[in-house]
């Protein structure tokens, strides 16, 4: 692996790899890839993906991370539109102290996505932000809001399962059939604000969907299930 403070990322990696940087991580016309090994970069403060970046794996488990034990809110992962991670069969784990901008992650996994102080945003729409079998997302704040504007910006995925949690609104726009459940360590979907999940295809809840507390009478919550068919097996 390599150890270091910060580092700049350029070229193409192939086989296992381990990134560690006491600072700074950005890539730039990186591209990684290995077959079965894993892939993990930890960065203790933010991690950059320019638009170029490719890291993938076809069987091994990928992780990013950001964040830093010793100081409150530091570390983001920021993925510019065009950058991708494939991680083939393998899971792929993003955790961010801070926020999370994403864009272009493909499994036939599970996607973990982590932001522990922050947000989980669209970083742009060459490809879906999610491609996966199943996908947990877990926000302080919010899901699928504009980092700049805080308006509605959903998440674009094309998954079979999800759950998720969020600090404030939770916003996923789907491709295909979805069920709302059984996909990690989340149980269904969970916010203090808003909740509008839709989906092109069927959309089946079989765990807890709910919306829960609101700051001020003036505050805005609600919960929208929009899908082709929508059948209930869980309380909403």
């Amino acid at each position: 692996g390599i150890d270091a403070a910060d580092i700049l990322l350029v070229g193409t990696v192939t086989d296992s790899v381990g990134i560690q940087a006491g600072g700074l991580i950005t890539s730039d016309e990186l591209t990684v890839n290995s077959i079965a090994g894993d892939i993990s970069i930890e960065s203790n403060e933010k991690l950059t993906l320019s638009a170029d970046t490719l890291i993938s794996s076809t069987s091994g488990n990928i992780s990013l991370t950001a964040a830093d034990a010793s100081v409150d809110h530091q570390g983001s992962i920021e993925m510019e539109d065009g950058a991708r991670i494939d991680a083939g069969s393998g899971d792929l784990t993003l955790l961010a102290e801070d926020r999370l901008e994403i864009s272009g992650l493909k499994t036939t996994g599970t996607v973990t996505l982590i932001s522990e102080n922050s947000s989980i945003n669209d970083a742009g729409n060459t490809y879906l932000d999610i491609e996966a079998g199943a996908a947990v997302l877990s926000a302080a704040i919010s899901v699928g809001l504009d980092s700049l504007t805080q308006a509605k910006n959903s998440l674009d995925t094309a998954v079979a399962n999800l759950e998720g949690d969020a600090g404030s609104d939770f916003y996923v726009s789907n491709t295909g059939d979805l069920i709302l459940g059984n996909a990690g360590a989340v149980t269904g979907i969970t916010a203090t604000r808003s909740i509008e999940i839709d989906t092109t295809g069927s959309l089946s809840v079989q765990e807890d969907v709910s919306s829960t507390g609101l700051v001020s009478s003036s505050d805005h919550k609600y919960l929208e299930l929009t899908a082709e068919s929508i059948s209930v097996d869980a309380t909403i």
